[in-house]
């Protein structure tokens, strides 16, 4: 079980996604060419929001279908409209659409998360190894972690804890864990941690994040994959 945080300079709060042991896989992180932020239409073949494109993707794009992606090689935010869109992990092509808007973001970062060696029901916090970050992610005061990878489908509760407290629940939608905006913002700390867990229950990973100033609030959110 092998779980990566991509850094990416999407806009607003931070990114995240978890993988957990068990069925087999979409295409591991050296296989992903980018991922897909906004679909506003339809794809063939269909794809939704906070997916992954593999390595040598083609996805057709109907006439007036708006797709939003981050090409993790070029370190670039591109917005298309229509056409037949081509992925790979040096470059990205578009026939026969339009590209509306194309912008330079924060280049990935990764680093590795080890799931904690307690069997194959580990309920235990994961142990983070880092690689391109700070031992402790900075976020904004509603954290957003988007879930990414084989298994993101396979989280669907979050507690958010302040030290030993818990916060209380966070909101669970698609592959979106979130700290709601009609919630108070968290205040600037570094003894927070959110507890994702199964469906069941029986498996879980936990992750520890800082909040930043408001006005320092994380601009180059973090992918947690779950492969």
């Amino acid at each position: 079980m092998d779980t990566k945080i991509r850094s990416v300079g999407l806009a607003g709060g931070l990114a995240l996604a978890a993988l957990l042991a068990g069925t087999p896989a979409a295409p591991a992180a050296d296989r992903v060419a980018a991922m897909v932020l906004d679909v506003a239409g339809t794809t063939v073949p269909p794809i939704e929001a906070y997916s992954e494109l593999a390595d040598r993707t083609t996805v057709t794009l109907q006439p007036g279908t708006h797709l939003t992606f981050i090409h993790y090689g070029s370190c670039k935010q591109v917005t298309v409209t229509g056409g037949k869109l081509y992925v790979d992990r040096t470059r990205f092509s578009l026939a026969g659409g339009k590209v509306d808007n194309e912008e330079r973001t924060n280049c990935p970062g990764e680093q590795k998360l080890a799931a904690d060696a307690t069997g194959g029901n580990a309920t235990g916090a994961a142990a983070i190894v880092m690689r391109n970050l700070p031992p402790t992610p900075s976020m904004s005061g509603h954290p957003v972690i988007v879930l990414a990878g084989a298994h993101a489908g396979d989280i669907t509760k979050a507690t958010l804890f302040q030290g030993s407290k818990a916060l209380g629940p966070m909101s669970a939608v698609g592959r979106r864990v979130f700290w709601p905006t009609d919630r108070p913002a968290l205040a600037p700390g570094e003894d927070y941690r959110a507890h994702l867990t199964t469906a069941d229950g029986h498996k879980a990973v936990e992750f520890k994040f800082a909040v930043a100033a408001p006005e320092a609030a994380g601009k180059a959110p973090v992918i947690l994959r779950l492969d």
